[in-house]
């Protein structure tokens, strides 16, 4: 079981029970499975993944919309002419928008440190430009 989203999440965000007919529990948990490692590929570039918990609800969220596009084409298909197959659709988008703008630092998860917050100290560098090469006389900031 992933730590983001349970079943129980799956028919609240992802996909209504009365769609998911004869879809096993099993395969539903596969999905989110897999949903979660995308949400950790993705968040893992700024955040320590996996979260750790509270999870944040957009993230549940996240995860169940990642896993029903999968889900609803594998299962029965995708038909972009039904307005609710187009919505899982859009969802699916929408949620793998949002995760490539948290890498790309253009949305944040409130309350939730990012990875390298507590940088290591480094060392630091001094260097000068060699200005007479006979003598080996240096002057710092040259500006070239």
């Amino acid at each position: 079981m992933n730590p983001y989203a349970a079943v129980s999440d799956f028919t609240v965000f992802g996909l209504p029970q009365t769609a998911l007919g004869t879809v096993l529990t099993s395969t539903i948990q596969s999905q989110l499975d897999a949903a979660a490692g995308e949400v950790d590929a993705q968040l893992g570039a700024r955040y320590p993944v996996p979260l750790a918990a509270p999870i944040p609800a957009i993230i549940t969220q996240k995860t169940c919309q990642l896993a029903a596009y999968p889900l609803l084409s594998n299962s029965r298909g995708f038909n972009p002419l039904i307005p609710g197959d187009k919505a899982v659709y859009d969802n699916w988008v929408q949620a793998k928008t949002w995760l490539d703008d948290v890498k790309h630092q253009r949305a944040h998860l409130a309350g939730i440190a990012e990875s390298g917050s507590n940088p290591v100290p480094q060392p630091v560098v001094i260097s000068s430009s060699v200005v007479g090469l006979q003598s080996g006389a240096t002057a710092p900031q040259r500006g070239w």
